[in-house]
């Protein structure tokens, strides 16, 4: 089970000056980025990987800017607020400082996120269609702690994702190091350094290995700070790999649980939906399936069966 952490971060995050208001509500148009999002972008294959059951050729891009500067810092003082500091905390060995289930008691977090717009950009790096996967997994923060003498300590060990895509976003001011890091195949790291607050990084993290490196300096105030958002693809009928290797360690697991079977009971009723929509329209059509739809058909029904599988076998204590 996560347990909460109890190393104070309070300096990590830059505290609010006299006279500034908080915002009350995300506005695209005011709060993202007009800058474009047109990324270099790597492939799955040019970093050694096959697409096999991946949702995209896509594997990782360069940073771009999606979040204006006034947006970052009102995005950090409500991270500091109490629901948040009072829920949302927990720490892994994997993960020393973690905020997870954020945009459950931030509405500025929760709105970014869930924007049509935000969710647009994110898929137009990726090249398909995209959704956030559930709330619990909206806003999640990573937050570099004192080292311990352990100045090699990653803030994110080397892993894969449990979901398909993640957008990556730096809240804290780049400082030297803080690197999130792609692993290619024959072992070579592909470092990606964010260049400014708000700058964003999107990954098919569940198919590339990556770490996030620590920041040089052990300054509370230069500690590194991310925000990162799980997606999976938009279609039902595309390949959906998700699992709760890593959420099932850091998180409140009665929450985690019922959203995980909502958003996959979800899915399993537009797979359904669609397939049903499918036949029935070859029944109009032409009155019958032939024998390569049929084993189509039955491939779909085993793919299906294998996704409730799954969905159940995640939900562990």
């Amino acid at each position: 089970m996560a347990t909460e952490v109890a190393t104070p971060f309070e300096g990590s995050f830059a505290t609010r000056g006299p006279g500034k208001t908080l915002l009350c509500s995300f506005e695209p148009s005011r709060d993202l980025s007009q800058a474009g999002t047109d990324p270099r972008r790597w492939s799955l294959t040019d970093l050694g990987y096959e697409q096999g059951k991946a949702c995209s050729p896509f594997g990782v891009c360069e940073p771009f800017q999606l979040l204006n500067p006034i947006f970052v810092a009102q995005l950090k003082t409500e991270l500091m607020g109490d629901a948040v500091q009072q829920n949302c905390r927990f720490s892994t060995n994997r993960t020393p400082c973690c905020l997870r289930g954020v945009a459950e008691h931030s509405q500025l977090v929760n709105q970014l996120w869930t924007s049509e717009e935000t969710t647009r950009r994110i898929s137009e790096v990726v090249g398909t269609p995209l959704k956030p996967i559930f709330n619990y997994e909206k806003g999640i923060c990573n937050v570099q702690v004192p080292s311990d003498g352990d100045s090699k300590r990653n803030v994110d060990d080397w892993h894969t994702d449990s979901y398909p895509v993640v957008a990556i976003v730096l809240l804290s001011n780049p400082s030297p190091g803080g690197e999130t890091c792609c692993m290619t195949t024959d072992g070579n790291e592909l470092p990606l350094q964010f260049p400014t607050a708000g700058s964003c990084i999107v990954l098919q993290g569940s198919a590339v290995k990556h770490c996030a490196r620590r920041v040089l300096s052990e300054n509370p105030v230069d500690a590194r700070i991310t925000m990162v958002t799980s997606y999976v693809p938009a279609d039902p009928m595309a390949p959906d790999c998700s699992i709760l290797r890593g959420p099932r360690t850091n998180s409140d697991l009665e929450v985690l649980y019922c959203q995980w079977a909502e958003y996959r009971l979800a899915s399993l009723a537009s797979k359904v939906t669609t397939l049903s929509q499918g036949v029935a329209d070859t029944r109009r059509a032409k009155g019958r399936l032939t024998r390569i739809e049929v084993k189509d058909l039955q491939e779909r029904c085993q793919e299906m069966m294998s996704f409730l599988s799954v969905t159940a076998q995640e939900m562990q204590f």
